[in-house]
């Protein structure tokens, strides 16, 4: 398979494994794109042509993890990582004072259903108990009309 890695988490040591990394990459195969996690990485022990970098299109074998339910979870084998290319991605320089001032207007600005300004961590609009800030509506009530004798959709009340 061919991967382009966006995460290499920092190594933890394994009783099992020796030190391990966890890789997050995307897969680039066309018939299986999607993310995909490798674990375990034994990244000091891969020889120098095996190192990757974040950012590094790698091609490796992998199969499923078979202690490991998630579906996007592979085990790669060691000895497998090619690098295929190496791409450079600059760092971003930094907010200038007006954008800086515009993400802070941004995150001060109240939500439809705030009543006090939320902290940089809370997401606009978030809701507690709701993942993406959207709470559905109730449900609508459903009963059976007595005069016709068939079932009705009623509004909730």
């Amino acid at each position: 398979m061919k991967a382009l890695i966006t995460v290499k988490a920092a190594p933890n040591p394994s009783e099992a494994y020796g030190e391990t990394v966890c890789v997050a990459a995307l897969r680039l195969d066309l018939d299986h794109p999607g993310w995909i996690r490798l674990y375990p990485i034994n990244f000091r022990e891969l020889d120098g042509g095996s190192q990757f970098r974040k950012y590094d299109v790698v091609s490796l074998e992998a199969k499923p993890s078979p202690s490991d339910p998630r579906a996007e979870s592979r085990r790669p084998r060691s000895d497998s990582f090619v690098e295929i290319l190496s791409l450079d991605i600059e760092p971003h320089p930094g907010w200038t004072h007006a954008e800086q001032r515009k993400i802070e207007q941004y995150v001060q600005q109240l939500g439809l259903f705030d009543a006090a300004p939320r902290t940089a961590l809370q997401a606009p609009g978030s809701r507690r108990g709701t993942a993406t800030g959207v709470t559905p509506p109730p449900a609508p009530h459903i009963g059976r009309e007595s005069t016709t004798g068939s079932w009705s959709r009623c509004s909730a009340t």
